[in-house]
């Protein structure tokens, strides 16, 4: 009973552009504006929800501090606000001087294996010809690593009704990133769903049903 729409950001998928490589994430929210504006100029009368996972969590975010009145509310699934990995400050001053003088440069690549728990959705991953499977090239590493301070710097903010889903085992996007957040949004209309055992994509995981479920009872409360 929803309408829903997706797109490929520029670099990804089907989309134009340097593969898999910005300076910023602030550099997709044109992408998203633009969207956002065709479906609602073809559901003039339904609210608008937003809704991002992992690095598009991020993106969610970001365009949502500055564009909240013309949303109904906001659902993040594992946004990319920490490494799950700890990354030392010294290391993150190192990938700011690398991604200024070699943006290219390959850096590490995303295990596919922490993707979920179950094999075939790896495996469709890895055979997926529209997923970028090289390693993370130093300016987008760059722009990720930096992405999750500034975000909760101003994550106070944000007063859109707020759904955060996150699995508890995820290697990818660290959920102590989710909580921070859940704790810092100034919303008192917000919740955090926590998924035991679970990995980055909830969604495609083995907790996907009561996932979906979750989120649907959510929107609904909220229309």
């Amino acid at each position: 009973g929803f309408v829903v729409y997706g797109l490929d950001y520029r670099g990804h998928g089907a989309s134009e552009g340097p593969e898999a490589q910005i300076k910023h994430i602030s550099d997709y929210e044109p992408d998203l504006a633009q969207l956002i504006t065709l479906a609602k100029s073809e559901n003039p009368e339904l609210p608008c929800f937003l809704f991002g996972h992992s690095m598009g969590g991020a993106v969610a975010i970001s365009y949502s501090l500055e564009q909240q009145n013309g949303l109904k509310g906001l659902l993040l699934s594992a946004p990319y606000l920490r490494n799950a990995a700890p990354v030392s400050p010294i290391l993150v001053g190192i990938a700011k001087i690398i991604a200024n003088i070699a943006p290219n440069l390959p850096t590490q690549a995303v295990d596919a294996e922490a993707i979920s728990r179950n094999p075939d959705v790896v495996q469709a991953y890895k055979n997926d010809p529209m997923v970028y499977s090289g390693k993370v090239k130093a300016a987008m590493g760059n722009a990720l690593l930096g992405i999750g301070p500034e975000l909760m710097a101003k994550a106070s903010g944000l007063t859109l009704p707020t759904l955060i889903l996150h699995g508890d085992a995820d290697g990818i996007a660290d959920c102590e990133g989710s909580k921070e957040l859940f704790d810092a949004v100034s919303c008192t209309d917000k919740e955090l769903e926590l998924y035991p055992d679970s990995y980055h994509e909830i969604l495609n995981d083995y907790d996907q049903d009561k996932v979906l479920a979750d989120m649907t009872t959510w929107l609904n409360r909220h229309i």
